[in-house]
């Protein structure tokens, strides 16, 4: 009796024991992954100084940092003014990716048939967010109108945590005329085994870059989304 009540003593601190590893494992990862997943946007380190950096045109401003030295600091100004060719301030401004060097195409099945979602209502608050975002995306050419689309989606808007919408497309149809990837996906204990030795683990990734890969002219006639008053052609997609 006395031997069962100490294995079930020895047991429960055991788990309690692993429990606070686990907790401690979990409170250090995150520690060490710097993303802002609330709705407080991540804001610098240190105070900020802001500059006119071309006087012809007032609402071009750069910032750099107030605490740096007089010498430092005019230096990094003048840099920066030397070389404004090279700072997208509008999205008109970005060269983009040449097609020769990358190019999104999808692998359609020739045998599966188009397919053309029946248009979904949005209530009004949803279809102000979306004709301000098509009309960005107009101006910015990376998407153009489309006449008779054979293949269309439905826009998605999703709220994000800071409480805007993110403007998605429901490509299901275009994912089950696509072939399945033939290749496994890796082992979680491969991808431990793989950082064994290393000093630094870092979860930077490009989440947040969009319409980077244009996509061929085949592919831009199969993705339309029917958004507002028109089908709407996307020329270039998200680098995920």
């Amino acid at each position: 009796m006395n031997m069962t009540i100490c294995d079930a003593i020895m047991e429960e601190a055991s788990e309690t024991a692993s429990e606070d590893v686990e907790m401690e494992e979990a409170s250090f990862v995150e520690d060490i992954d710097p993303r802002i997943t609330g709705a407080d946007s991540q804001t610098s380190i240190e105070e900020l100084e802001s500059f006119l950096a071309d006087p012809d045109d007032p609402a071009k401003k750069l910032q750099v940092g107030k605490d740096l030295l007089r010498g430092p600091k005019e230096a990094l100004k003048r840099c920066l003014r030397e070389n404004l060719d090279v700072i997208a301030w509008r999205h008109e401004d970005m060269a983009g990716i040449h097609p020769k060097i990358s190019c999104h195409h999808l692998n359609i099945d020739l045998q599966f048939p188009s397919h053309r979602q029946k248009r979904r209502p949005l209530n009004l608050e949803k279809y102000e967010v979306l004709k301000e975002e098509v009309s960005k995306l107009l101006q910015s050419n990376f998407i153009r109108e489309a006449r008779y689309p054979k293949w269309v989606s439905n826009p998605v808007l999703v709220k994000k945590p800071n409480g805007k919408m993110r403007t998605c497309i429901d490509f299901s149809n275009l994912n089950q005329a696509c072939p399945k990837d033939s290749f496994p996906l890796p082992r979680i204990d491969q991808l431990v085994d793989a950082t064994a030795g290393h000093e630094l683990l870092s979860f930077m990734d490009a989440y947040s870059g969009y319409n980077q890969i244009p996509c061929t002219r085949r592919t831009r006639n199969i993705h339309h989304s029917s958004r507002t008053k028109a089908f709407i052609a996307i020329r270039s997609c998200r680098l995920a």
